[in-house]
């Protein structure tokens, strides 16, 4: 397993609890710990964002919220985001749950998708993951190749609309799913616990489909 680890290719994580206090813990003191941590993380890189474009929580129209490692609460993150911050009460709020590692591009897409709708509009995309609230300690190399890679973290991207766009712009999206492998990559509920899967093949299932999508957008 050590090897396994060494391997990775990781160099350096952040993670926001140490992994012994999550051992033995329960799924309520998971999801607790996902919300407690995600917000703040969530909080921390849409500041940071706003900063960089000078721009207030008050100009923001419409708020994507993106995440796979926590199981979505009525009312979404993204309320108690838009709370936090002083978010006008006409945002518009899209959360996206369930989509994985993948999760950014359907949350890019919405955003692109709204701001071509409307163009004096802007959207704030955040993704947020706390993997480490689902630490799983397994025998299986699966589990263990996941706890060698997944991490805490969170990103805010700023998507404007054609008459307020700064900087780079979306042409196109080229979306393709590989059903067979469906659940080959998944967190589900195991023992009682949070547990996240993750294939040894990982490489071999992934490389061969960015490959062809690359081939396909460098095509158009």
């Amino acid at each position: 397993y050590r090897d396994l680890f060494l391997s990775a290719g990781i160099e350096k994580r952040h993670l926001c609890l140490d992994p012994a206090e999550v051992v033995g813990t329960s799924p309520q003191d998971q999801q607790d710990n996902y919300q407690k941590f995600a917000l703040d993380l969530s909080l921390k890189a849409v500041r940071d964002c706003l900063e960089r474009a000078n721009l207030s929580p008050q100009e923001i129209d419409h708020l994507i919220y993106v995440s796979c490692t926590g199981f979505f609460t009525s009312p979404a993150m993204n309320w108690e985001i838009a709370y936090q911050l002083g978010m006008r009460g006409d945002v518009i709020h899209t959360p996206i749950s369930g989509a994985g590692c993948a999760g950014a591009g359907p949350g890019l897409r919405r955003a692109w998708e709204f701001e071509r709708l409307y163009p004096q509009s802007r959207t704030l995309l955040v993704t947020a993951e706390v993997s480490n609230a689902a630490f799983h300690p397994s025998q299986d190399l699966g589990v263990v190749l996941g706890n060698s890679l997944f991490a805490d973290g969170a990103s805010c991207y700023l998507v404007e609309g054609e008459t307020t766009r700064r900087g780079l712009t979306i042409l196109d999206f080229l979306v393709r799913h590989d059903y067979q492998n469906r659940n080959t990559v998944a967190m589900i509920v195991a023992d009682q616990r949070y547990k996240l899967i993750l294939p040894l093949r990982t490489s071999e299932l992934s490389t061969p489909m960015a490959k062809k999508v690359a081939e396909e957008l460098l095509a158009l």
